[in-house]
Formats: structure tokens, sequence, C-alpha cells
């Protein structure tokens, strides 16, 4: 290379540099903008080698500091940089691949190993600090007073980093303080904010000579993290204590001797709707008693060339989990594992993957590619780990053998935790669905219910599920993408698997009662007998309540609500006035049915949840509809057993699943009874799920689930519910106008409405209306022993007041009926018209026909099988 390529690096180096002079010792400043040193069509970092500090002299000269970016590309398109010359290690091919702060931090690592090359070092460079920049900071100096590192809005270019570097003594490295601050959207600054903790405090250890003489040695990056603030971490060798404001150590100096973290942890895995049948391309681990956990997302384009995707990642996570068993307890090193795991994955494909450990120092982790984690404290992100992508929508992947990117080119991570905090690992169907805030609001609930992290992490895929399925939300892929530069909106339908650990210390899991066995035994069968009691107490006093109310207001009166909905207002111009759409809410009243309402606070989601009733008459009936529901993707259903078959048959399918307290009345219904009398009880029963303030999708169990219904509600009404018509007349209504000449107008005015809903698929807001139509539909159908619960259920909803007769003042909303299809529309229409024929409808509700086990499987074969004859066998109408 010619000369005076050293003798421009020189002066572009110089240009930089400020020197200013204060006390009486000198200042070193040093700004470098872009943080780019460019030779032609090459990088410098990426053409010359140092074999020693020599070569080095004879480019930089005294006060020199000496900045690379991160984005620069090497030869094998890894992202990395090494520190030069101090340490005797090239530039343009580092020992160790990865990112920036874990090449440096090697490095430092291995020329802190050797004593004698850095004593050497300190006395030949008093005063000619080094070291490399990423986009952030990386110490190489030893000479620290005050290194205050500010970044106002990180990015992939340095230009908007400035450093200062203060030349002082060795005195001053004892003492560190590192803030980490944001709120604004994660990158990746975390990552160098561990570094300079982890750094800062090997110099320190490095030297132990170093006094209580120390100054202060603070890194400030107000661009940290998404949500919240993460506290500061702090350490200090001087043996003094000081309290910090919102201060949070590592796990060792917070927790007292003698305790122990551990991960509680649950998982969930949602495959993408079309690879059901094979378990999707997502593959994950909980070791309990190795205390790690890992995530893998199998690579989709393998499928192409005739190869299961989801092997690899199946068969890498398994290595994983034998490499971690033979990892020594307390110190699991997840780079090894990945190392190990690697090396001994032979099946064809290729996948990212996250293995995280909690050790005895905290929790350890390594990611490479797009899946990830992040640690929620206090309802506050504190860390999140940043995607590794050689471009947008192209991560990095390990492969087998030599290809693709090494296990070395992960990012590792060590994260102080502390007992409360959790976890959520995962791919990047969760991470491309769901923003951070929108996670940890889900883990904030789920903590303050009670819930566990198996239940966590469900409602958590079951959002990033809804979410992926929303063509219209703005999702963190569609922001990708754009700023990418594609047009592109709403979520990304993927495999989802997520893995939720809270961590929680030794005391909190053991017991700290100092009373004896025997003693708590009798207590805890004291509470049984009073809370036996207890429930007998509330059922009497419901019923006399019921009773006195019944004779306040006169016998089969019910009773009258009113409700004050607002103050008056003047009407605006035309066209801007627009009456109520829907009543409020009722305020949830838990006493109701303290049971049912915990079970709902697991299954719900957002305070809805899919309901069925089911006897043993309908058992294999049931069997499709739960199959069908799992594999959509829904989580939040709930089955309400008629008979202790059903309960056996839902825990064995892992089914949610609750039985009612005894109550003859319908118990005599539901053991005997026939499809219309069961369904007949459902508005006796729902009647609870409104009180405690959960929006019902009440289902009969004779519906194929081919979308997430929940997707596709307006929720503009009290009652939302499919219809049993066939096409526009019969579904929606129409005016039946005619002439009577004979009344003396050409033209008479005699107009009706002719529609009529089906009862058995209607979602039911929890509204005063909507309890007054449960509580009018039960009273009749009480009354009126013969009497249909779906005629009924459309008299009562409908039929205006009149003389005699107050009607229902609630707000109805018809379904479309090819997205919320009965079998009539199916078989009579729909598959008989090519372009309908191409249409996903929302469920199929098999109605109409005696023969409706055999229609429910002809239904999964035609619409999720794709097998298009699977609906010719079957007439219209049933034979």
């Amino acid at each position: 290379m010619p000369s005076t390529f050293f003798w421009r690096l020189r002066s572009a180096v110089q240009n930089g540099i400020q020197r200013t002079e204060g006390g009486l010792q000198d200042s070193i400043e040093v700004l470098i903008g872009a943080g780019k040193v460019g030779f032609g069509s090459c990088r410098f970092f990426h053409s010359l080698r140092f074999s020693g500090l020599a070569d080095l002299q004879g480019i930089l000269q005294t006060g020199t500091f000496l900045a690379a970016r991160s984005d620069s590309l090497l030869a094998n398109r890894r992202r990395n940089i090494s520190v030069v010359g101090a340490f005797s290690r090239t530039i343009s091919v580092p020992s160790v691949s990865g990112p920036a702060f874990q090449v440096c931090g090697y490095h430092i690592d291995c020329a802190l190993a050797d004593s004698s090359q850095i004593s050497s070092l300190l006395s030949k460079f008093q005063s000619k600090p080094m070291a490399a920049s990423s986009s952030g900071v990386i110490i190489g100096g030893y000479l620290v007073d005050t290194l205050k590192l500010k970044h106002e809005h990180l990015s992939s270019s340095t230009s908007s980093a400035d450093i200062f570097y203060g030349n002082r003594s060795l005195n001053s490295c004892t003492k560190a303080r590192m803030s980490l601050k944001n709120r604004e959207k994660p990158n990746n600054s975390p990552i160098y904010g561990y570094f300079i903790y982890n750094v800062g405090k090997r110099w320190c250890n490095f030297n132990p000579s170093l006094g209580s003489g120390s100054r202060a040695f603070h890194s400030s990056l107000p661009s940290f993290l998404s949500a919240g603030t993460a506290p500061d971490v702090s350490f200090d060798n001087s043996g003094r204590e000081e309290q910090v404001a919102n201060s949070s150590v590592s796990s060792e100096e917070k927790i007292s001797a003698g305790k122990t973290l551990k991960l509680l942890s649950g998982s969930c895995c949602l495959p993408h709707p079309a690879k059901e049948d094979t378990g999707g391309e997502d593959a994950h681990f909980i070791c309990v008693d190795e205390q790690a956990i890992g995530v893998a997302d199998g690579v989709g384009g393998w499928a192409d060339l005739g190869v299961d995707a989801g092997q690899y990642s199946r068969e890498l996570m398994s290595n994983s989990v034998s490499a971690i068993q033979e990892e020594p307890k307390g110190s699991i090193d997840p780079a090894r594992v990945l190392e190990k795991a690697h090396s001994s994955t032979k099946a064809k494909g290729s996948s990212t993957a996250c293995i995280i450990a909690l050790t005895d120092q905290g929790l350890h982790a390594i990611n490479l590619g797009d899946s990830g984690f992040m640690v929620v404290r206090d309802g506050c992100t504190i860390f999140r780990s940043p995607v590794q992508q050689h471009d947008f929508n192209f991560t990095y992947q390990l492969e087998s053998g030599s290809n693709g990117d090494l296990p070395s080119s992960g990012q590792v991570f060590a994260v102080p935790v502390a007992p409360g905090d959790v976890i959520i690992a995962g791919t990047d169907g969760l991470f491309d669905n769901l923003y951070n805030n929108e996670i940890t609001a889900v883990v904030v609930h789920a903590v303050r219910a009670g819930l566990g992290p198996q239940v966590t992490a469900q409602k958590i895929a079951a959002l990033a599920r809804q979410r992926a399925q929303d063509r219209d939300r703005q999702t963190p892929f569609s922001t990708a993408a754009q700023d990418a530069g594609f047009r592109y909106y709403g979520g990304k339908l993927d495999d989802i698997t997520v893995v939720v650990s809270y961590i929680t210390s030794s005391e909190e899991i053991g017991s700290s009662s100092c009373e004896s066995s025997e003693r708590i035994k009798m207590l805890k069968s004291e509470i049984v007998s009073l809370s036996e009691k207890n429930s007998e107490l509330k059922k009497e006093v419901k019923d006399l309540t019921e009773k006195l109310q019944l004779a306040e207001q006169g016998k089969d009166h019910a009773q009258k609500q009113f409700l004050m909905l607002g103050e008056q207002h003047k009407a605006g111009p035309v066209g801007t006035v627009k009456a109520l759409r829907t009543n409020p809410t009722v305020v949830p009243d838990d006493s109701v049915n303290p049971r049912l309402a915990k079970i709902l606070e697991e299954v719900a989601v957002r305070k809805e949840l899919i309901v069925a009733l089911a006897n043993s008459n309908v058992k294999e009936m049931l069997e499709v509809w739960f199959s069908s529901i799992k594999r959509v993707g829904i989580t939040n259903y709930l089955v309400i057993a008629l008979d202790d078959q059903i309960v056996e048959l839902c825990k064995s399918n892992n089914v949610p699943v609750y039985k009612r307290d005894p109550d003859e009345g319908i118990d005599a219904v539901g053991r005997t009874g026939g499809n219309h009398a069961v369904s007949g009880l459902k508005f006796r029963i729902l009647r609870e799920f409104l009180q405690l303030g959960y929006g019902v999708l009440l289902s009969d169990v004779d519906i194929v689930y081919l979308q997430n219904p929940f997707n596709h509600l307006y929720r503009d009404s009290d009652v939302e519910s499919m219809t049993d018509g066939h096409n526009n007349m019969t579904a929606y209504g129409y005016n039946d106008v005619f002439d009577e000449p004979a009344m003396g107008w050409a033209r008479y005015a005699h107009t009706m409405r002719i529609w009529v809903y089906n009862s058995g698929f209607f979602y039911i807001r929890p509204t005063i209306p909507s309890i007054e139509l449960l509580d009018r539909v039960a009273d009749r159908m009480a009354r009126q022993q013969n009497s249909w619960d779906q005629a009924v259920f459309n008299e009562e909803l409908f039929f205006p007041s009149h003389p005699g007769y107050d009607g229902l003042h609630a707000v109805k909303r018809t379904m479309d009926f090819y997205m919320f299809m009965n079998s009539k529309v199916l078989f009579k229409t729909v598959r008989r018209d090519a372009k309908l024929k191409k249409l996903k409808p929302v469920i199929v509700h098999v109605n109409y026909h005696p023969d409706k086990l055999r229609r429910m499987k002809a239904v999964v074969e035609f619409y999720v099988k794709g097998k298009q004859d699977a609906l010719d066998p079957f007439p219209d109408g049933s034979e």
C-alpha cells in the first residue's frame, strides 16, 4: 500500500484531535465524527495488519484515539472489530468473531491474563490511550478519571457519538457506576452498557493496588430501552456503602447470603396454521434442575428443497440440553453449550438460537439471529437482546457443517437479575408482532393476577397470534419493513414460541413457616371447613335475597334496572349526530362465583373467551370442535362440562374445562337432555360469566373453526350473532311493500322484516340488556317446557314493545353470513360457486343436518387439508 495512505490517515486523525490544558495534567478530548477511515474501495481496518505497537506508532502520535464503525464489512460478512496493536492482534481478521463489544472484551480478557505485557504497555504508553468504538464505546485505556459517554440517538452510524477521554492516573479505576436509561425504541446500546460495566470491573480486579483515591467512572446512555428506566448498576471496592436512587445491583450483591435464585418456567408454542400437522419449525427446551431455557426457529426456506425445516431446530435444542447436562452446576456457559450443540447437530436445515442460563453470577445468555429474550422488572423492560440480521428479513442462522453463521457469531450477554424479574424468551413470531411495551403489559397483568409462567406464556402467545393476523395494525415487523423501503402493513403470521421464566429466591420457594407440621395440617383443615360453611351461608343469603326481591316486586315480575347514560347535549350539524352504539359494561362482581372468577382470569384474553356446553352425547363432535380451535391457535376457550365423562375427556386433551357446582335443575337436563335441551341451559349458565365482567362468544359444539373469530368482531353492540339465513334477504332482512287498492292507495305501506339469528353462535357483551336477555330466555324456557331456545332467543331480542309487552332495549349486529357460515350457505351456495369456494370462512356451523359429525369432518378435509371433493358426497339437505 502506498505510503501516502499512511500520511492521509495520520492527517485525518490529527485534524479531529483537540488538546486542552487544565490543572496540573493534560486532558485530551477526541472527537471523531462518522468514524470512517477509507482508502479507495477498501477500509483501513480491513486492509492493514499490525504485528506490534511499533507499526501503529508510525501512524498515530501521542494522544491519538482510534475509532472504528461496527458496520464495516469484513470479507466473511461478519460485523467484527478488534483491539489493535496494543495486544499484538490484527484488525483485519479478529481472533473471535461476533459483535464488536464481544470481540473487544475477549481481547481485553486475554491481555489482562498476561500481566507482563500490560506492564510493559503501561510504561511505554503512559500518554497514549487507545480504544476502538462501535456505535457505542469500548474502553481500551487504563487511565480513567471521568469517562462519560453520551448517546442521544444510537444508530448504525457513530456520527452522533461524542467521546471524552481524560488522562489522569491509575487510581481512577476503582469505582464505577453505570446508568442505563431510555424511553425510546430498543437498539444495541444495552450491550455496550453491560460491556462497560464488566470491562471496568475486570480492569479494577486486574490491579489490586488501586486505592481509595479513586475517581468516578460514569457512563450514561439515555437511549437504553423502550419502556421505563433501567436502574443504576454500581460497584465499589472502597468498602464504603453508597445509597443510589433507583439502584439495582447484581444478583449476588442484592440477595443476602444463604439465598439462591431459581427459574420457574412455562412455555407455549403456536405453530403456523398451515404447519400444524408437522408441529411447525420452532423448538424450545426448559431444563428445570440446570436453570436453563432455550428457543430456536428453523428457517422455513428449506421446505422448498424437501427438508423438514423443524428437524434441525429440534435436534439443535435436544443437543443443547445434552451439552447443558455436561456443564458444571451453577456455572453454565451458554456460548460453549451452543458450540457443542452445533457441532453435534447433523440434520439438514438451519436455525436461529437463543440459550439462557441462570448461574451463580447472574443471567448468562447467547443469541444468534432474530430470536431473543427480554427481562422485565417492576413493569419496565430493563433488557432486550438485539436482532442479528445480515439484511432485512435475512437473519443470522446456524447450519450443519461449516455453512451458515457460526456459534461464535452469536451475541453473549451477562445480565444482573433479582427476585421478581421476569424473563421472556421467544422466536421472531413473538417479537415481529408485539412491541416490548405490549409484552410487558401482559406480564404485569399476569403477575398482579398471580398467574403462573405457563399461563403468562399462553397469554403472550395468543396476543402475538392475534396481532399476526391483523392486517391493519402497525407491528415491529411492518415498521422494520417500512424502514427498509417496503410497503408492508399488519403482522407476520409465523410459528410463535414463548418461554416465560419467573426469577425467585430460595426463600420464596421454600417454606418459611415456623409452625409444626401437625399444626399446619390442623389449620388447613379448619380453613376447608370454614370455606364450606361460608359457601353454604352465601348460597342461603343469595336465595333469601332473590325471594325478598320477588316478594317486593310481585310474582313473575323481573327486576327493572334503569341506567343514566350521560348528560343532555345539543344536537350537532347534519351528518355529525351519532346515537349511542352500545351500552356500558357492568361492574364485575367476583362474589357471584369466586371459583369461576379464578378460572376465567387464567383462560380469558382481554376479558373475552369462547364458551361451549357439552355432555357425553356430543363427545365426538366436541373432539372435532376443540381440535379445530387448537389448530387455529385460539387459547381463550372453555368447555362447561355437564357430566364427568366430558371432564375426563377435556383433561386428557389439555382442554380448559369447568364443572359447575351441583344444581339439580341444570344437572338433570345435562345428564339426559338432547342437543336442544342442553342448548337451552346456556342462557342460565352464561349469566355468571357476564356478571363477572367477561364477554362471551357462545358456541355450540357442531362448529368447525378455521380462523380466530375474535379478529372479526365489531364489539359495538350488546349481541353480535351469526344468522340462520342463506342469502342477503334471509340473512339481513328485507321490506315487503305491495299494492292494496281497496284501502284507497295505489301502494299500501305494509312493511315487514324477515330474519333470524342463530342461537348456537353469538357474542354477548357484559351489559345490563345482555343479562336481561338471558333472564328473559331462561324464564320462558323454564315456563314453556316445549319451547325452542332459538325461537325464544329471537323473539325476546327483536319483538318491539307494545301494549302488554315491554321489548328488550338491546343493540344488535348481524355477522357476515359468508364469514360466519351455516351449513345451508355452504352446501346450497358456496360449494357450487368456484369463486366462493376459494373463500375461507371464520367458522362453519353444521346446524341444519342430523349427520353433523360426518359433515364436520368433511369441512375439515375441505378447508384444512385441501381435499376439493370432500363435500361432494353430501346432498343439500339430509337424507
